[in-house]
């Protein structure tokens, strides 16, 4: 099924309706995805692609990333825990509760500008839980990604919980927000310790993001509403 996303002409300043968001099941593998584009004429239509796309089944339980560790989805009352490694994305399926329990996502090798996946994606609805006692590090960013990205609009990303989350972005990326030039839902922050920084030291030198910590990215980005009801935060932004 498809849905219209008027939010994408929007940011993109494009007049009309041009976005739509499509859903179909299909089983975990690996794909070629190509699009046609049509104009209004039905001339000079433009191919997209082929993309490759992986199709990986959400995991539950507990999952231990390494540093082999690649693209990881987690289903619903996963728990996360272990060092990922240089080609490590997490997803988070929509609705999903996780837990991270020592979770570390460190990486100051991909610096280079372009289309990354974040290291944490949600595709919905999401909540994620600090356990006790445990510190979850997200160190890096990518230069047009935030470390954690919410959902679509219209979406919730909650975190909640007794453990400590740090994050360092740079670029155009939050610390935990939506992808620049695109809108992203809701975040409650219900507990937690949460130390969020928009820079990093990386090559004797401070690299910093023109980005909000909890919310926008930088270069056109939008957020849903912010809410924090609990937990201990320290929020340092250069620019945003």
């Amino acid at each position: 099924r498809s849905k219209e996303r008027t939010d994408v002409s929007v940011l993109q300043n494009i007049p009309g309706n041009h976005g739509f968001e499509f859903n179909f099941p299909i089983d975990a593998g690996n794909y070629w995805l190509k699009f046609v584009v049509n104009n209004k004429n039905n001339t000079n239509n433009t191919i997209l692609g082929p993309y490759p796309v992986t199709v990986t089944t959400p995991l539950t339980g507990t999952v231990t990333l390494t540093s082999q560790s690649g693209i990881v989805t987690l289903g619903n009352g996963a728990t996360l825990t272990g060092t990922g490694g240089e080609n490590t994305h997490v997803t988070i399926a929509a609705g999903a509760t996780v837990t991270f329990s020592d979770v570390d996502i460190t990486n100051y090798n991909r610096h280079e500008e372009g289309e990354l996946p974040s290291f944490i994606t949600c595709q919905g609805d999401a909540t994620i839980i600090l356990a006790k006692g445990t510190t979850n590090t997200i160190i890096g960013g990518q230069y047009l990604t935030p470390c954690i990205q919410v959902g679509p609009q219209n979406t919730t990303l909650t975190i909640k919980g007794y453990g400590t989350l740090v994050l360092r972005s740079w670029g155009w990326g939050s610390c935990i927000g939506g992808r620049p030039k695109q809108a992203c839902g809701n975040i409650v922050i219900k507990g937690g310790t949460l130390d969020l920084s928009t820079k990093i030291e990386y090559q004797e030198q401070t690299l910093s993001a023109y980005a909000a910590c909890i919310g926008s990215s930088g270069n056109g980005s939008s957020c849903g509403n912010i809410t924090i009801s609990g937990g201990n935060i320290r929020a340092e932004s250069s620019f945003g």
